[in-house]
C-alpha cells in the first residue's frame, strides 16, 4: 500500500511539473495523456487546439460520422460500447450546433471544413429536427409529449430502450440554436441557403417553444439523466428561450410573443428559489437530498446567463456556490491533490454524490466540459465587469473569493476587503488598482482550468468525457462532441474577455 502510494504521489509531480512546463517532452511520452510539447505557450496551445477541437466536433456530425448517420445528426460521441454514446442526445446537439453558429459568425475555417460546410451542417439540422419532431416516440407524439423525448438513433428513428424520460431541457436548447442562427441570417452574415432557411426556422420553433411555455413547472430528468424533478438548469434554458422567443418572434408573430414573455415572467420566483439560504448557495434540483453543487449550475449560467437565471455571474448568490463547488472538487479528486493554490485551476466533475466512472458504476471522475465551463465562468466574470464598466460589489460571503485574486498584486487584500462584516457591501470602482487586480486574477484564474484541460488533452487534442479521478487518463466516452463544443466555448469567451482589457 505504501508503494502504490509513493508511485501515485510521483506520478502525481511529474505531471503537474509538465503542466507548469518543466518536464521534457521524453518524459511525456505516455501515449493518451498529455500534449506533445509542455513547454508550448498557453496561447499557441489554444489556438492549435482549438481547431482541432472544431474538426473534431464536426467530425461527429452526419454523414461524416459514419455510412447510418444521416445527415444532420449530431453523434453524441463515436464510442460504440462501453459506454455506447452512438446516438443523438436533443439536448447535446442543440448545444453542439450552438457553439458551432458562434464559430460560424467568427468566420472560423480550417483546412478541413469551411463555411459553405457549416451552412450545409446548419440546414441538414434543421431538415432532421422538423422530422425528429414529428416522429413519434416512447414519450408520445408532437402534440401529446413526444417533444420530450431526449435521445434518438442515428438514422433519426425513435430510441425505443427504457431511459429516463422526459427530459424537458432538449426543445429550449434547440429552440435558443436555432434562433441564434436566425439572429446570424437578420444580421446579414448568412448566405442566400440560410435566407432560404428563415421561414423553415420560425416554423420549427414554434412547436418547441409551445412545448417549453406549457411544461416549465413540470418534473423531469435533469441533464445527466438521473433525477426526475424541477432542475435548475432545465429552467434556465426554459426561461432563456421565452425570453428569446419573445424577441424573434415579436413582429412575425406579437400574440404569440407576448405569450411567451409573460411565460418567461412568471418562472422568475420559481428560479429566484434555487437559492438555498439555509446551504448558502444555489441548488441544481429542488426538495433533493444532495447536496446541490453541481457543474450543470455553472453550464446554465453559462448559457442562459442573466436573463434565463436572473442571477447574474458576479451575483453572491453564484459566486458563494462557485466558491463551495471548486473547493469541494480541489479536496474530492486525487488528480487536484497538486493543485491547491486557492486559485489554480482544477479538474472538475458533476456533483460530489457522482459514482458514474464512465462505464459502470463505482466512483465519479473529473469531466473536461465541465473544467472547460469553470474557466467560461472566470471570463465570463471579466466580460460583465468590462462591458458593463460596472463596480465590482462583494458581499461578506465571498470574501475570500476576491481576496485570493488580490495576494499575489500590489494591492494590500485586507484593506480593501475587510474582515469587519459591517464594511459590507464593499465597492470597487473601475478605476482602482484593485478592480484591475481584480480583473487580471480573473483571466489567470480562468487560464489554469485551461491549463488543466492541456494537461489531460492527448498530443492529437482528444478529449473524451472524462479524467481518472487518481491517474488522469482519460476514461468513458471517446471524442465526446460536447466535451470538444465545451472547449470552444470557453476560448472564444476568453477572446472577448482579453479583448475587452487590452
Amino acid at each position: 500500500m505504501h508503494l502504490i502510494r509513493l508511485c501515485l504521489t510521483i506520478w502525481t509531480l511529474i505531471s503537474i511539473n509538465a503542466e507548469a512546463g518543466v518536464i521534457p517532452e521524453y518524459v511525456l511520452n505516455t501515449g493518451n495523456h498529455y500534449s506533445a510539447n509542455a513547454l508550448q505557450s498557453l496561447d499557441s496551445w489554444i489556438e492549435e487546439h482549438r481547431i482541432k477541437a472544431f474538426n473534431y466536433a464536426v467530425d461527429n456530425i452526419g454523414p461524416r460520422a459514419g455510412p447510418e448517420v444521416v445527415p444532420g445528426t449530431v453523434v453524441a460521441s463515436p464510442s460504440r460500447e462501453y459506454p455506447n454514446y452512438f446516438y443523438q442526445w436533443i439536448r447535446d446537439a442543440g448545444l453542439t450546433i450552438h457553439s458551432l453558429i458562434d464559430e460560424y459568425a467568427n468566420g472560423t475555417t480550417t483546412d478541413k471544413y469551411s463555411l459553405e460546410d457549416l451552412e450545409l451542417i446548419f440546414a441538414n439540422y434543421i431538415e432532421l429536427s422538423r422530422q425528429v419532431q414529428r416522429t413519434s416516440n416512447p414519450s408520445g407524439t408532437m402534440y401529446t409529449g413526444g417533444l420530450g423525448e431526449p435521445k434518438f438513433e442515428v438514422d433519426g428513428s425513435p430510441f425505443t430502450g427504457a431511459w429516463g424520460r422526459p427530459q424537458r431541457d432538449g426543445p429550449p436548447i434547440r429552440a435558443l440554436a436555432l434562433m441564434h442562427y436566425v439572429d446570424i441570417i437578420r444580421s446579414g452574415k448568412g448566405d442566400a441557403l440560410a435566407d432560404q432557411l428563415l421561414d423553415s426556422i420560425i416554423d420549427l420553433l414554434l412547436p418547441d417553444l409551445q412545448y417549453t411555455a406549457e411544461t416549465w413547472g413540470f418534473n423531469g430528468f435533469d441533464l445527466w439523466e438521473e433525477v426526475s424533478g424541477i432542475h435548475f438548469f432545465t429552467a434556465s434554458m426554459q426561461r432563456q428561450a421565452l425570453l428569446q422567443g419573445a424577441l424573434v418572434l415579436s413582429s412575425s408573430h406579437p400574440r404569440i410573443a407576448a405569450y411567451l414573455h409573460a411565460e418567461a415572467m412568471t418562472m422568475g420566483p420559481l428560479i429566484r428559489n434555487f437559492y438555498d439560504s439555509r446551504r448558502g448557495h444555489l441548488v441544481e434540483t429542488l426538495y433533493s437530498s444532495r447536496s446541490g453543487l453541481d457543474a450543470a449550475l455553472f453550464l446554465a449560467m453559462n448559457h442562459a446567463k442573466q436573463e434565463g437565471t436572473t442571477f447574474s455571474c458576479a451575483s453572491c448568490e453564484v459566486l458563494s456556490t462557485l466558491m463551495r463547488y471548486i473547493k469541494d472538487n480541489r479536496a474530492r479528486y486525487p488528480v487536484n491533490f497538486q493543485r491547491q493554490s486557492p486559485t489554480s485551476g482544477v479538474a472538475v466533475g458533476r456533483y460530489p454524490e457522482d459514482v458514474y466512472d464512465g462505464v459502470g458504476m463505482s466512483r465519479g471522475n473529473p469531466w473536461f466540459l465541465a473544467t472547460a465551463a469553470m474557466a467560461e465562468q472566470m471570463y465570463n466574470l471579466v466580460i460583465v465587469h468590462e462591458k458593463e464598466g460596472s463596480v465590482i460589489v462583494p458581499c461578506r460571503a465571498v470574501r475570500d473569493f476576491y481576496r485570493e485574486l488580490l495576494v499575489e498584486s500590489s494591492v494590500d487584500p485586507d484593506t480593501v476587503l475587510p474582515q469587519s462584516a459591517e464594511a459590507y457591501p464593499v465597492r470597487i470602482g473601475p478605476d482602482s488598482e484593485a478592480y484591475d487586480a481584480i480583473i487580471r486574477g480573473l483571466l489567470k484564474y480562468g487560464d489554469s482550468f485551461i491549463a488543466v484541460i492541456r494537461h489531460h488533452t492527448d498530443a492529437e487534442g482528444r478529449m473524451s468525457e472524462q479524467l481518472d479521478a487518481v491517474t488522469g487518463f482519460q476514461r468513458g466516452a471517446h471524442d465526446l462532441t460536447w466535451s470538444y463544443c465545451a472547449f470552444l466555448d470557453a476560448v472564444r469567451a476568453r477572446a472577448i474577455a482579453y479583448s475587452l482589457t487590452a
